[in-house]
């Protein structure tokens, strides 16, 4: 699940970053080269998909994408991670599995896909980076109650920041469990589960404190814990509206 570490003396020191669960990173690359932006220095993954049974059972499709790593240095000597989806397959269309990557003479950064043999060549076409983000700061929408709620929903099935999405753990079909509870309905609940928080509160509470309310049936731990780390506050405002908005 890890992406990279260090050894120390011997010692292992902890990964850089970590991946969703049974998303079987099978292939990887430091990119460097002058055909893509500095943004884009780091290291790219090729994920081949989960293979294993229960995830499989559960309709998760984990993996199937490259996966972009920057790399921060800590102070340390080491590096810290974050990833984010790069390059992601139809998979309405077919089954396709990335196996490997590597950046050509070219500059191109080119993934090869297990199940057609296929070799693709991603190549970097568009503005300057400095236009690219002046043009998204200025399209950027005011944080309506439907906007919190539509950027929520995209978190909630992509995850952010190197984060799991959300649907891993619960599922959104009506008589099925996951990992975790399904929240169809939450909000008709969520005020009267602890004492003293609102429905709001309460669900704030379990995306940051995963741990401090675990619904019975349910095994504390199992939870992605570094939601607080890793989402920025607007980020669990638009989680915390999405699921609110949940209905049964």
């Amino acid at each position: 699940m890890s992406t990279a570490w260090q050894e120390q003396s011997g010692d292992y020191t902890g990964p850089v970053n970590d991946f969703y669960t049974s998303s079987a990173s099978s292939g990887l690359t430091y990119y460097s080269a002058d055909q893509f932006p500095p943004e884009y220095h780091g290291i790219f993954v090729a994920q081949f998909g989960t293979g294993a049974a229960f995830p499989k059972q559960m309709a998760l499709q984990n993996g199937q994408i490259v996966a972009f790593v920057t790399l921060t240095p800590d102070g340390k000597g080491g590096y810290t991670g974050n990833w984010q989806p790069f390059a992601r397959f139809r998979t309405d269309l077919g089954v396709y599995n990335p196996i490997d990557v590597t950046v050509g003479p070219d500059g191109a950064l080119y993934m090869m896909e297990w199940n057609t043999g296929t070799v693709y060549r991603i190549t970097f076409v568009g503005a300057p980076a400095s236009e690219a983000t002046a043009e998204a700061t200025a399209t950027v929408k005011p944080d309506t109650t439907d906007n919190l709620v539509s950027q929520g929903e995209a978190l909630f099935h992509n995850g952010a920041n190197g984060a799991p999405a959300c649907i891993t753990c619960h599922l959104l079909d009506k008589g099925t469990t996951g990992v975790g509870p399904s929240l169809l309905g939450v909000s008709d609940v969520a005020a009267s589960r602890v004492a003293g928080l609102s429905a709001e509160d309460y669900v704030r509470q379990s995306i940051l404190h995963p741990n401090d309310y675990v619904v019975d049936g349910y095994i504390a731990g199992v939870m992605y814990q570094d939601y607080a780390g890793q989402l920025q506050t607007s980020d669990v405002d638009a989680l915390v509206a999405y699921v609110l908005s949940l209905k049964k």
